[in-house]
């Protein structure tokens, strides 16, 4: 009995990792969190120093914390010295990333630069954990599911700055893992506005919920079968729909009620099925579909689903006055809307 209980221990210790998380307080970063100090890793997490990120990091006792900018490679190059695995979640995405392309680029694309520079300055072997999109693809494929073997197609800052990103990832020669995620669901309804709009109602879309993202990212840390690889990371069969059966599901939830199909770009758009199989047979994180995450959404909504319920209409107003579609936003793309509705009508 003390030989076996002397292994569990030697077990543990040689398990244990120490982790460094970029973009740390992000919603997934956050995920993540829980599931390394679950298997009680040493965690370190570097963000911006802003108060949201200030009250989040209190939430937990046992990490360590390192603010600044990842512009700034002084700012966290002794983090990476000091971890084994560094963890990649830190990026400006849509529409931040479109506005100001410029910035953008300094923190996502200068940002995977600095990373890369203070790995390969480390005297330790280090492994880097990347999360990419399926973004870089560009739009739908004629033939779904996407494969890995897919040639990019970015067709924004932000799927640009993604492919950049994996490149230089992989000409480092840094021990590496790009997983490209699908729609990761949060809890957080705010996140959902950007695809609540912008994706076209009849589009398909792979959902995967963030706590298998997280999980993904996880099991991806000391898996060899994982090393140098690029993974798509989708919820499975059971989460690929069109994008109206998911807008459908997730507002009869909230009380709202599906809003009308003109509230929604009818623009190409880049979500998609996915083939995960490979994935999937590495990483064994596939566990939550839709209904689990609708089951997730109600217990975070609680009793606000009564009142959303009471003040129905506004809280429809206010959704609809969101969508560049409508109202006085939508004067500006009309003249473009009812040319793309004309040649979709020529073609079906």
């Amino acid at each position: 009995m003390f030989y076996l209980r002397a292994y569990l221990i030697r077990k543990e210790v040689i398990d244990k990792m120490r982790i460094l998380i970029t973009g740390a307080f992000g919603n997934l970063g956050l995920k993540v969190i829980d599931r390394l100090l679950k298997q009680e890793h040493d965690v370190t997490c570097f963000d911006i120093k802003n108060k949201k990120n200030l009250k989040t990091s209190k939430k937990f006792k046992d990490i360590n914390t390192v603010w600044g900018d990842i512009r700034d490679i002084n700012s966290f190059k002794k983090a990476v010295e000091e971890n084994d695995i560094i963890i990649h979640l830190a990026f400006v995405i849509p529409p931040l990333s479109e506005k100001d392309p410029d910035i953008a680029w300094d923190i996502n694309v200068e940002g995977t630069r600095n990373i890369i520079e203070a790995i390969k300055s480390s005297n330790a072997k280090k492994r880097l954990i990347f999360t990419s999109s399926i973004s870089v693809y560009g739009t739908s494929s004629e033939n779904p599911p996407r494969k890995i073997t897919d040639p990019v197609q970015p067709t924004d800052s932000y799927s640009h700055h993604k492919v950049v990103c994996e490149h230089l990832i992989r000409i480092s020669n840094i021990d590496h893992c790009i997983l490209r995620l699908g729609a990761v669901l949060s809890i957080d309804l705010c996140e959902l506005d950007p695809l609540l709009y912008k994706v076209p109602i009849d589009k398909r879309i792979e959902l995967v919920h963030i706590e298998d993202a997280a999980l993904a990212v996880v099991n991806s840390i000391s898996n060899k079968k994982a090393t140098n690889k690029t993974l798509l990371i989708g919820g499975g069969n059971s989460c690929q729909m069109l994008q109206r059966d998911f807008i459908k599901k997730v507002l009869k939830v909230v009380g709202v009620g599906m809003l009308p199909p003109n509230a929604f770009s009818i623009e190409a758009f880049y979500t998609d099925w996915m083939d995960t199989n490979q994935s999937q047979a590495i990483l064994q994180y596939q566990e939550k579909d839709l209904d689990d995450y609708i089951e997730d959404l109600k217990k975070a909504l609680g009793f606000k689903r009564h009142f959303v319920k009471i003040f129905q209409p506004i809280v429809r107003y206010t959704l609809l006055k969101k969508s560049p579609f409508m109202g006085s936003a939508r004067s500006n793309t009309k003249t473009k809307t009812k040319t793309l509705q004309k040649n979709r009508l020529s073609t079906s």
